[in-house]
This record gives structure tokens, C-alpha cells and sequence, in this order.
């Protein structure tokens, strides 16, 4: 038996065209672009989804997050799902992307750019405050 074998192969991870996204909101405030709704083909809906920005033009997609206060005040975020790897969401947050570019392009050309703009560093979404929006 081989033990190298992913639990989930990149097969496993939906792909951009089976993923819909849907309910649009624009938010607009520091880094956070706008929330989407995202649903998966289990028919699985992620409910506000959020859609960065840097200074810089780089855009991405995050995964939904809740706040909390830390014992000295500090608001806090975390997420409310995440995956078994980085690489994997990593995959999944680009194809999120393109689910959300393509349906955004579709009422709104200018509201994202393409995301074949977008770096190939897949680490840029799975670390920082950045990735919260609450």
C-alpha cells in the first residue's frame, strides 16, 4: 500500500467552474473589497466569503471568519472553516477567485480584475489579520 497518497488529491478540490457564486455585496472598508456567497457542487453554501484587496492591486479571496475579544481587549479573528493543508486551500481560495471574478464580470466587468492577473504565491491568503474582516 502506498502511504504517500493524499487524503484529498487536487481532483478531490472543486474547480472554478463548479463552483457558483452569488450575493454580491460591496463593502469597501480598508482592505475588504466585499463579501459573496459561495456554493460548492455538494450544494454546500460558504455565506460571506470576503474579497480583499492590497495596496498594491493584489486581490484574493478569504475564508468566512468570527471575531473574539483576547483577554486585553484585542478584537481577534478566526476562521470558520479551513482545510487539511495550506496547498489545498490555497488551491481552493483560487478557484473561489475565479468563481466570484466570473460572476462579478458578468453584472460588472471593473469590480475585480481577472484573476489571471493574480501571483502565483498561494501563501498570501493563509496568514494575517488581513484574511478577517469582522
Amino acid at each position: 500500500m502506498d502511504n504517500k497518497k493524499p487524503i484529498f488529491p487536487a481532483s478531490s478540490i472543486p474547480r472554478a467552474g463548479d463552483m457558483k457564486a452569488t450575493a454580491w455585496r460591496e463593502i469597501n472598508r480598508g482592505k475588504l473589497l466585499g463579501v459573496f456567497t459561495l456554493q460548492l457542487p455538494s450544494r454546500m453554501l460558504l455565506v460571506d466569503c470576503p474579497v480583499f484587496q492590497k495596496d498594491t492591486g493584489e486581490q484574493w479571496v478569504g475564508f468566512p471568519a468570527k471575531s473574539y475579544q483576547t483577554a486585553d481587549g484585542k478584537t481577534q479573528y478566526t476562521n470558520v472553516i479551513d482545510f487539511v493543508s495550506q496547498t489545498v486551500a490555497a488551491r481552493f481560495k483560487r478557484a473561489a477567485f475565479e468563481a466570484v471574478t466570473r460572476y462579478l464580470s458578468e453584472r460588472s466587468p471593473s469590480t475585480l480584475r481577472e484573476s489571471g492577473d493574480e501571483s502565483d504565491n498561494d501563501d498570501r491568503a493563509l496568514t494575517g489579520d488581513e484574511d478577517h474582516y469582522l
